[in-house]
């Protein structure tokens, strides 16, 4: 039996630890949303900078060593075995493929359990008004940081340039789409999206004046991006997180309005769903042709010559180049097809998959997949066509990326990873989703639902949130401890503004 005064002292430690956790799982959200941008991601890629993503993620794992053995995992997610068998399974296939990235494999596996069982925790660990301010404090400086980013790529649209990075990646406006400032064009579209709804969750419940209406342009902005950047992915999340939205206002409304009006609040629901669905692309077809109209006078006017006496000159200058031409060859993609190319990369990945068993029975692990590939498979699409497209990161063998999280985590754990990753997320979801249907969820935990909704839709498309540590995992985890915890607690609680 423990006495008293060592009993203190623990307690004492694992408060100490748990600050520690929420300042640590701070400064990484904070850290992975401001490398979405090319800049900063730049500034941290110098000398001296290098070394900051390897020891988060050291001090991360210090931190979770000492909260397992001081806090003993009370603030853990709901389900979160099913985790551990995935991470056991990623870890067997790394050991298997030992000779193909194994230290790669290890860098991943240790983000996972960071992200999966540290910071996915943090929101627990705070109380509520403690958590009010945290979220407030993170969504400031978010917005901070984009809005003027967002502004700043919204404008440099209209001059309708491009260029590319040392990698290959378009900034600016490329195909059809406003890549902006954006490290890569789908992390920074879903981020602005979480934003979004993030900023109309604060935006209900905020009385002062002055913020409603600096949180309704900072919504008109994000939105103004989202239609220019022209990023399906996160368009098809989008269309799923309002479909649960539309879902949990039917309920409510059925729960004031008696059992008897269900089938009215059903159709109401759908009717004002499809609404929304075409007030968007109003919006989005408003706000691409007006820009494309504006840029392209614009354009006219830069490219008349200064001399006004040559007239018919000034006529040929001016009228070379006609809107509609403008507007095909600024909304011209290289695959314009609806999948954009994915289906050839799925069926060359389970191609692959299907060639040994070992591969659908372990994968190819996080860290080996990328060389595996380039020794066995090299005549196949997903590594040929990095060649041609993407010769900088053909130089360090990187495979063309499966565009589809699940299927990378098929590719990279096997049949068995995967498995335990959906019984993961179905266990977890359905008893997220009946704590709120039932009530005991406050706004907070409506737009974390809401979030973990857009990014396991928009995953479908890319490689994010699982094995993976970007801004898009960290903010998936974190939305899922909120929701943890909601079930946990097992009570409705106001978590917002």
């Amino acid at each position: 039996m423990e006495k008293p005064g060592n009993a203190c002292g623990r307690e004492r430690i694992a408060g100490k630890i748990n600050q520690a956790v929420v300042l640590y799982s701070i400064v990484c959200l904070m850290y992975q949303t401001a490398v979405v941008l090319m800049p900063v991601s730049d500034f941290f890629k110098r000398d001296g900078f290098r070394l900051l993503s390897p020891a988060l993620a050291v001090i991360g794992l210090m931190l979770m060593g000492a909260d397992f053995f001081f806090s003993r995992r009370r603030y853990a997610i709901r389900h979160e075995a099913w985790l551990w068998v995935l991470l056991g399974i990623t870890l067997l296939s790394s050991l298997v493929r030992h000779a193909y990235g194994f230290g790669d494999s290890v860098k991943t596996i240790i983000w996972t359990m960071v992200q999966c069982f540290l910071i996915a925790t943090f929101p627990g660990r705070l109380s509520g008004e403690d958590r009010r301010r945290v979220f407030r404090f993170l969504h400031t400086w978010t917005s901070l940081l984009f809005v003027p980013s967002l502004l700043y790529m919204i404008a440099r649209f209209f001059t309708m340039e491009h260029s590319f990075t040392e990698s290959g990646m378009a900034q600016g406006w490329y195909e059809g789409r406003l890549f902006g400032i954006m490290h890569n064009l789908y992390d920074g579209t879903m981020l602005v999206a979480l934003l979004t709804i993030a900023t109309l969750a604060r935006l209900l419940k905020c009385r002062s004046t002055l913020w409603k209406v600096l949180l309704g342009v900072e919504t008109g902005i994000c939105v103004i991006y989202l239609c220019l950047s022209d990023t399906r992915a996160v368009y098809v999340g989008l269309l799923a997180s309002a479909l649960v939205l539309v879902f949990f206002l039917c309920r409510n409304a059925c729960v004031r309005e008696g059992k008897k009006k269900y089938a009215r609040w059903i159709l109401t629901g759908t009717a004002v769903f499809m609404a929304g669905v075409a007030v968007f692309i109003g919006v989005r077809f408003a706000v691409r042709e007006g820009g494309l109209t504006l840029a392209y006078e614009i354009r006219r006017k830069n490219t008349a010559p200064v001399d006004t006496k040559a007239e018919e000159k000034t006529e040929e200058r001016t009228e070379d180049i006609s809107f509609d031409t403008f507007v095909r060859e600024a909304e011209r993609r290289e695959d314009a097809s609806l999948s954009s190319g994915r289906f050839t990369i799925w069926a060359d990945y389970f191609q692959i998959l299907t060639d040994r068993p070992s591969h659908m029975l372990i994968g190819l692990s996080p860290g080996g997949m990328d060389p595996y590939l380039y020794e066995r498979y090299s005549d196949h699409f997903v590594v040929d066509f990095m060649k041609t497209a993407y010769p900088y990161e053909y130089q360090k063998q990187a495979a063309y990326m499966t565009h589809n999280a699940y299927l990378h985590v098929l590719v990279t754990t096997g049949i068995f990873g995967l498995a335990a990753l959906m019984i993961f997320l179905v266990r977890f979801l359905a008893s997220a989703m009946k704590n709120l249907v039932r009530g005991r969820g406050g706004n907070l935990e409506t737009a974390a639902l809401l979030m973990v909704v857009l990014l396991l839709t928009g995953i479908l498309f890319e490689s994010d949130v699982f094995l993976r540590a970007t801004s898009g995992s960290m903010i998936f985890w974190t939305a899922m401890g909120c929701l943890s915890r909601a079930v946990t607690e097992n009570r409705g609680e106001a978590c917002t503004e």
